[in-house]
């Protein structure tokens, strides 16, 4: 597939049922294109223009999109695998039913996007900025947000244990109902977060209530922070 194909494409503003592998094309301009039913492996994407662009059902294997604009993007029903998109734009953008494995969002801008309903596994967004993101509904197990700013994001009923947040921002972070067991909080002030409702271990009760706590349980779910 050209770069002259995916020009002439555009004019029709939709990409249906295509398989794009081993090309290069850095700075492509794919911005407000729908591409549905669409297989990219092995292809470099890097500083690519996807600004509005409406994926749907497509599948991204070894695909650098390193450095995108994805604002207000909106990629549904998709499987990503051993995707790189570090420090890329997805700003307001929506990602949801998607299953995403080996993927590396590292200082990424997710600030007020929708991530609801996804799959993840084996994913870092450590670094990431994700203030305002809603992230909820969704397995995060092992999840790296490491350093993340997670300013007033919304993990509400998300699976995220043995997630990492060490040194992670989480001022009005909504946890409500979400699975933390063995997730790790180091150097991270967990007192403007909101965790009602979220199931918890040991060493989060610890953390949270303090080391006098009394009747320490494995599995405890948070009714009210006091």
């Amino acid at each position: 597939m050209t770069i002259d194909f995916i020009q002439a494409i555009k004019q029709l503003h939709l990409i249906r049922s295509q398989i794009l592998e081993g090309c290069d094309y850095l700075r492509a301009d794919f911005n407000c294109l729908r591409v549905y039913d669409f297989t990219i492996k092995n292809t470099n994407l890097k500083q690519a223009d996807m600004h509005e662009i409406d994926w749907r059902n497509c599948r991204l294997s070894q695909v650098a999109l390193d450095h995108v604009n994805a604002e207000k993007a909106k990629m549904r029903l998709c499987q990503f695998d051993n995707v790189s998109s570090a420090a890329a734009n997805y700003q307001k953008a929506i990602i949801e039913n998607c299953t995403i494995s080996s993927c590396s969002f590292e200082e990424s801008n997710f600030n007020s996007a929708s991530l609801i309903d996804n799959i993840f596994h084996r994913v870092s967004f450590a670094g990431a900025h994700m203030m305002k993101a809603d992230i909820s509904f969704c397995q995060l197990r092992g999840a790296d947000f490491s350093c993340a700013n997670l300013n007033h994001a919304k993990f509400i009923d998300a699976d995220l244990r043995g997630a990492d947040f060490s040194k992670a921002v989480l001022i009005g972070t909504d946890f409500n109902g979400a699975d933390l067991r063995g997730a790790v909080f180091d150097n991270v002030d967990l007192d403007p977060a909101d965790f009602s409702g979220a199931l918890i271990d040991v060493e989060m009760q610890k953390r949270l209530f303090g080391l006098e706590v009394q009747n320490l349980t494995e599995n405890y779910s948070v009714n009210r922070l006091t």
